[in-house]
């Protein structure tokens, strides 16, 4: 494996884990408290969570039950079908992780107007973002690398 490569693979590993810190980061520094109290966010992210999971199990089968054409025994041969099982299987328990994490927020969250509600605190709207930024870049790597498989298997196939 040639340098260039490793760097590839390295950001390949870590950037939805930088990602998730930045966004943090920004939103705590920069935006607080903004979404402390937004019952109809939560609600949206645990929603469109569980079409994710649901998209990433999906497209995880299809991946890994293609037929043997060439480049995939090239990907499976070069060791590169474990790595790839365990981005998708990171991306679907974030997905997860990030709707019940929603879900419950959206249970805990104060009702719009009301007089004796209590804000969310604010370390955990931090690890909201978090997790829920990771999620998304995490499912945003799994849909380029399956975009990219799909395309070469495929055009081999033609």
């Amino acid at each position: 494996m040639n340098p260039d490569s490793k760097i590839i693979h390295w950001i390949e590993q870590w950037t939805p884990l930088v990602c998730a810190v930045l966004a943090s980061a920004i939103y705590s520094i920069w935006f607080p408290n903004v979404l402390s109290a937004a019952a109809d966010t939560f609600s949206s992210v645990t929603n469109v969570g569980g079409i994710a999971v649901g998209f990433l199990g999906t497209s995880q089968a299809f991946v890994f039950s293609m037929p043997r054409s060439s480049f995939v025994n090239r990907l499976r041969q070069l060791g590169a079908f474990p790595k790839l099982l365990s981005f998708f299987s990171k991306a679907i328990w974030l997905s997860l992780g990030t709707t019940f994490f929603s879900l419950t927020l959206t249970m805990i969250c104060p009702e719009k107007g009301a007089s004796n509600a209590t804000q969310i605190p604010q370390w955990l709207m931090v690890l909201w973002v978090f997790c829920t930024v990771w999620a998304i870049v995490a499912t945003v790597r799994v849909i380029y690398l399956s975009d990219q498989i799909l395309r070469v298997a495929f055009s081999e196939q033609s």
